[in-house]
């Protein structure tokens, strides 16, 4: 049976008017962190589609103590939930892929995903804040930030991506890797 122009035109709208995009930071110190990352972009993909995605970059633990160097890639994607869906789906991918989480704080993971920024959402819920509060004070999400997303613009700021990296008073420095 041939589709109608209409039935083609709705599900046009439904594919493109609808989608969101979005950027995602995953991070990992724990275990295989290349297989870490394999399979949260594979977990992903089932409820995202991944638009760019970028260098893999290493670095020193982040606002704790570690022996164990974190592994942090950026993927823009597109999505048709809402940014809150799609934190608790992420949540979900987290405890899917071992992550226990800790009250005391920051602590060594096997896989942690962030939402970064969603479509220049500025939101302060209980819940979700976006863009991510602390975007600006790390530089193993602005690097990687930048790379699927050079015409970020900091919302409260109005610094562009470059400005954010320049000031960033982060002194953990992320190491790009040569493979992604």
């Amino acid at each position: 049976m041939r589709e109608t122009k209409a039935v083609i035109t709705a599900n046009n709208v439904v594919k493109n008017d609808f989608m969101n995009t979005g950027v995602l930071l995953l991070g990992t110190n724990l275990g295989d962190k290349s297989l870490n990352i394999t399979k949260a972009k594979e977990g992903l993909g089932h409820f995202c589609n991944v638009l760019a995605e970028s260098s893999w970059y290493e670095s020193d633990a982040w606002g704790f103590e570690s022996a164990d160097s974190f592994i942090n890639v950026a993927l823009k994607v597109e999505f048709s939930a809402t940014p809150e869906d799609l934190l608790e789906q992420c949540l979900q991918l987290e405890i899917k892929l071992g992550r226990t989480r800790s009250r005391s704080g920051y602590t060594d993971r096997t896989m942690d995903i962030d939402i970064l920024t969603v479509d220049g959402v500025v939101q302060h819920t209980p819940v979700l804040t976006l863009p991510h509060p602390r975007i600006k004070e790390r530089l193993f999400a602005l690097l990687p930030l930048k790379e699927v997303c050079p015409e970020y613009v900091d919302v409260d700021s109005g610094q562009t991506i470059d400005q954010l990296i320049s000031v960033c008073e982060d002194t953990v420095s992320p190491v790009r890797l040569l493979r992604n």
